[in-house]
Formats: C-alpha cells, structure tokens, sequence
C-alpha cells in the first residue's frame, strides 16, 4: 500500500494502484475480492489501507530500510528488529556483532534461504 514518510496512505498513489488493478476512477464502488493464496478478500484496498495504517512504523522500519550488506552485521539492522518485537537486548545485541566478526559469511549466497545454508 502506498504510504508516505509518517506512514500515512498516500491517496493518489492509492487511486494509481487502484487503476492499475482495474478499478475505473469514476467507479462508485471501488470494492473488489481478490483472491491471495487460494483464499478469497473482500475489499483488499481497504484491508491494505488498514494495515498501513495499524503498522505504518514496521513498514517504514523494518520493510522499507531494505537489506544490508550481505557480508556484514549493524548494529542499525539488529535494533530494526525491535519493531516486530524481537527483544534483542543490547547486551545480546554486542555478542551478534561481536560473533558476526568473523563469520563465515561468504558460505552463503546473498539470495540463499536458511533451509538452504543449513544444510
């Protein structure tokens, strides 16, 4: 969902993506269903707009920060985390940095998933 920088929804670039997906402007509903893994949606603009507003500071935080070095660990990255709950503490927070230092990181690929590398 389209939201500016205090995490509010941004209406043209709403009503842009709205005719993207086919709702015409000067429709007077502009409520669809879309179907999302294999389950059917009832108004999903609106189900969007509800959840840029309820978590618009995970989506500027933690989404939209985007990824970091693929062979380095910030300090930056770990307290991002908090935003989704993680309870990283600092103490917890300098042993992952610290033990980042000499990680083996290029073991894996900046694209691997975790089912991946563990093996």
């Amino acid at each position: 969902m389209p939201v500016d920088e205090r995490g509010d929804v941004n209406a043209d670039r709403a009503a842009q993506v709205a005719a993207a997906i086919g709702i015409p402007e000067h429709s007077s509903d502009r409520r669809v269903s879309m179907r999302v893994a294999d389950t059917w949606v009832d108004d999903p603009l609106s189900v969007l707009t509800g959840y840029a507003h309820r978590y618009g500071k995970t989506l500027r935080i933690y989404d939209y920060a985007g990824p970091g070095g693929p062979s380095v660990l910030t300090m930056e990255e770990i307290v991002r985390t908090r935003v989704i709950a993680s309870r990283i503490s600092h103490a917890e927070a300098r042993w992952l940095l610290h033990r980042s230092e000499d990680a083996p990181w290029w073991v894996a690929a900046a694209d691997a998933d975790l089912a991946t590398v563990d093996r």
